[in-house]
């Protein structure tokens, strides 16, 4: 362990220096590819609404090792500590989401922590709700079928502005219910239901009328073909009805008669529609982390097939990216806002690591390497301006000082007085200078820093052992 955590100081250190101390100009090692994820986080407009002040549209049109290396460091650092932010903030917000859609401590910790704006629009939360992942699907359902309207205006507009974003056009009527129900779950009440679905059925309508694209005359042919699907996809798929109850495409065909102003829907229509639900049902696409979390909870093994959401999103996670050896040892770059982070991360774990084996360890190979740790961590303290963090490093540092100068005035004092006197009998004065010893002690100028050392669990049960 405590090779693992000097290799990594180690790292992080020899990046800690400046122009002059490499000859020249840093070099810099070129970026990462981008994923669907970091456009999701970099989306320029967002983050000017959002709060984001830095312009980093240059670095993302510019992705090669020569435009990277020219770019200014300063704002590539500064546009991912933003990202990085945003993501932590977004995880806390999503949580609290899931914990309490209707409440209003998500909106308070989401306009604090600038993912939305004050005052709160509706435009920003349906925006929210449709980018921000690890949302409950079921929640969402909730919070989107809010109503009626004259008792929750917000949540219609909300619900209004969250459908806009989806893009219906030239997709069949299957397709398009089915890629607006994989964003949430439906919730159970029939009320919440008609409301999604007029949604649905009114942006469906709107962006399909124009071409001959769409069989229906009006949204309302629409809207309750949609909540007959819900019907069919529950009655075809559902475990608990036996084969022989279920719906068959004659009475799905007559349950759906004069539906279009009056009007039948085309016969081919309704039949490419119900074998399409036969064949394939329609989902809710699951989070893998609330399928590990609901199954933990029921004391249930993850289903292969579950692991399906994970695969489906390798599309969306940059490729594997990983800096050659050789390039890396011939490269100098210096350390940025990733390093102190990282730093600043393991400071304390490592700091007590090296403290612990410095004062136990007989190895004097294993001396030489924490004395050459501490010096290290100094060394990026001074770069990164940790005071906080250098100050804690002197402190352990004074306090194994004092502890050997401590000890070796001990030894001194057991080396000249060893309590026999010069005609080999015991001397009468060795307990009067023993007692004497600790106010000798106590009189010395080294300062007592024994308040301000903090042991470990482990250094107590060592002390006391």
């Amino acid at each position: 362990a405590i090779e693992g955590i000097l290799a990594v100081i180690d790292s992080i250190a020899r990046r800690c220096q400046t122009s002059t101390d490499s000859g020249g100009s840093p070099r810099r090692l070129p970026p990462p590819p981008l994923s669907e994820t970091s456009s999701i986080l970099s989306d320029s407009d967002t983050d000017s609404e959002l709060g984001y002040q830095a312009d980093h549209g240059s670095l993302e049109n510019n992705t090669t090792s020569t435009a990277w290396e020219t770019a200014s460091s300063v704002e590539a650092q500064m546009v991912l500590q933003q990202r990085k932010r945003k993501k932590l903030w977004m995880a806390t917000v999503a949580s609290e989401f899931n914990r309490k859609p209707v409440g209003k401590e998500w909106v308070q910790i989401a306009q604090q922590s600038n993912l939305l704006p004050t005052p709160i629009t509706a435009d920003a939360v349906a925006h929210f709700l449709f980018s921000t992942p690890n949302l409950d699907k079921t929640q969402m359902g909730i919070y989107l079928s809010q109503g009626p309207a004259s008792k929750y205006p917000f949540h219609e507009q909300v619900r209004t502005a969250f459908v806009s974003l989806f893009d219906f056009e030239g997709m069949a009527f299957s397709e398009a219910l089915r890629k607006f129900l994989l964003r949430f779950r439906l919730p159970g009440e029939a009320q919440c239901i008609d409301r999604l679905m007029e949604a649905f059925s009114i942006r469906l309508y709107e962006q399909q009328k124009e071409g001959n694209m769409s069989p229906f005359k009006s949204a309302d042919g629409a809207f309750v073909l949609a909540f007959s699907t819900i019907m069919l996809n529950t009655d075809l798929h559902n475990p608990t009805i036996k084969d022989e109850r279920r719906m068959t495409l004659g009475q799905f065909i007559r349950n759906n008669r004069g539906i279009n102003d009056g009007e039948d829907l085309p016969l081919e229509f309704l039949t490419d529609l119900y074998t399409k639900i036969k064949e394939n049902e329609i989902q809710v696409k699951k989070e893998l982390s609330d399928v590990v979390h609901r199954n933990s909870m029921e004391g249930r093994e993850i289903h292969s097939s579950q692991w399906d959401g994970l695969l489906s999103k390798s599309d969306q996670v940059s490729k594997p990216f990983f800096t050659p050896a050789d390039a890396a040892r011939r490269t100098v770059f210096q350390a940025g806002v990733h390093e102190r982070d990282m730093f600043l991360a393991i400071s304390k774990s490592a700091t007590r690591c090296i403290s612990s084996v410095f004062s136990r360890t007989f190895d004097d190979v294993l001396v030489v390497k924490a004395l050459k740790g501490f010096r290290q961590m100094v060394k990026i303290c001074v770069y990164f301006d940790l005071d906080e963090t250098l100050n804690d490093i002197f402190t352990i540092l004074l306090d194994h000082g004092r502890d050997y100068i401590m000890n070796c005035i001990v030894l001194n004092y057991a080396d000249y007085h060893d309590g026999i006197g010069n005609n080999g009998e015991p001397d009468d004065d060795w307990d009067e200078e023993y007692d004497a010893e600790p106010q000798l002690l106590k009189e010395s100028p080294i300062p007592d820093l024994s308040a301000a050392s903090k042991l470990t669990e482990a250094d107590e049960a060592m002390r006391h052992y």
